[in-house]
């Protein structure tokens, strides 16, 4: 077999900016035995799908769109790879307190991502900070770092920048020697407002516990939402399921810039030998509703036509049997209230 050879894949994001990043070139089987065999991890190699999640956020992520009012926006990437899609964002970004956290469980990937962050700072200096760290699914002591290291609090609204200096690894060093959640330390809640993730579920053998990690890790990292103002399950208006409105601002402050994009996951899915619904069942399990976003610049002749892609790379809005790569939106949800049934009562005959 012949062993993976180096490939450059250069990204050319909205406004021309060329986002490269460099791992192997991979052909073989959806498992990646190509690169297994030579003691490569899968995330060694740029894989195609992941284009589908950078159209978007340079598109039509509403957390990345110039008008949103989120302060000091916080991005996380989960088996980020060579971290294309977490450089993208990272491009979208100019705010002062605007942080980009790559991870992923290859140590081998992680030092090909950060490789890639240093690319980006040299070529694009008003791109925000990314930095890469090692995490696997489910590990509460590096969510608790990450937490700690991005900010803490909602919607990346403290912490300053402390995480991402020349502190970090003291800072890492004391959280995840604190005492875990319940031993009497303070767990810091989640601080990033957009989780993304790209070609993640590929083993069937492994995929129903993996999704269920990877939904309960993102829920961890998401900033919290207070569970009275969610929305019912299934009730989301199609066209407002990504934006919320600070009703605590008047009316004119609201039309000024009160929307925010709700927290959010979003995930690019390649269609192989694990069914769609392991993704989608894990993270309604986990509290989270589905929903496919549908592309809003229309007018621009370089915009993308949809985020489902066909087996004959054609892009639209909707799925037909032929669909072969799709981009799935995570957003917390409540469950509707079962209705209460009163029983009648049980009518007996008088005695006579």
């Amino acid at each position: 077999m012949t062993a993976p050879q180096p490939k450059t894949t250069t990204y050319l994001a909205r406004g021309g900016d060329a986002i490269t990043v460099s791992g192997f070139a991979f052909t073989g089987d959806p498992r990646g035995g190509s690169l297994s065999a030579h003691g490569k991890a899968t995330g060694e190699a740029f894989w195609p799908v992941g284009a589908v999640l950078a159209d978007y956020l340079c598109w039509d992520c509403p957390l990345l769109a110039a008008g949103d009012a989120t302060e000091r926006k916080r991005v996380v990437e989960l088996g980020c790879g060579l971290g294309l899609c977490g450089l993208v964002a990272a491009s979208r970004l100019h705010g002062a307190g605007d942080r980009v956290q790559l991870t992923d469980g290859s140590a081998a990937v992680v030092s090909l991502a950060r490789a890639a962050c240093a690319t980006l700072a040299a070529a694009h200096g008003t791109a925000a900070p990314v930095r890469a760290s090692v995490l696997r699914w489910g590990d509460a002591a590096t969510i608790r770092c990450l937490n700690a290291a991005g900010g803490g609090g909602g919607g990346g609204g403290g912490g300053g920048n402390e995480g991402w200096g020349a502190a970090l690894p003291a800072l890492l060093r004391r959280c995840c020697c604190a005492p875990a959640r319940g031993g009497g330390g303070a767990c810091p809640p989640g601080c990033y407002d957009l989780v993304i993730a790209s070609d993640i579920l590929y083993d069937p053998r492994l995929a129903v516990p993996a999704a269920a990690r990877l939904a309960a890790t993102a829920d961890a990292l998401l900033v919290p939402e207070a569970a009275a103002g969610l929305p019912v399950r299934g009730a989301s208006p199609p066209a407002l399921w990504h934006r919320w409105t600070d009703q605590s601002l008047g009316p004119s402050a609201r039309a000024a810039g009160g929307e925010r994009a709700r927290p959010m996951v979003v995930v690019a899915f390649q269609r192989r030998s694990v069914a769609l619904a392991v993704l989608e069942d894990a993270f309604a399990a986990a509290g989270f509703e589905m929903h496919r976003p549908t592309p809003g610049n229309a007018d621009d002749a370089d915009a993308p036509e949809g985020y489902v892609s066909d087996l004959f790379a054609n892009r639209s809005e909707g799925t037909t049997d032929l669909w072969d790569q799709q981009l799935c939106c995570f957003t917390r949800c409540s469950e509707a209230a079962a209705p209460v049934v009163v029983a009648a009562p049980l009518l007996v005959a008088p005695p006579r």
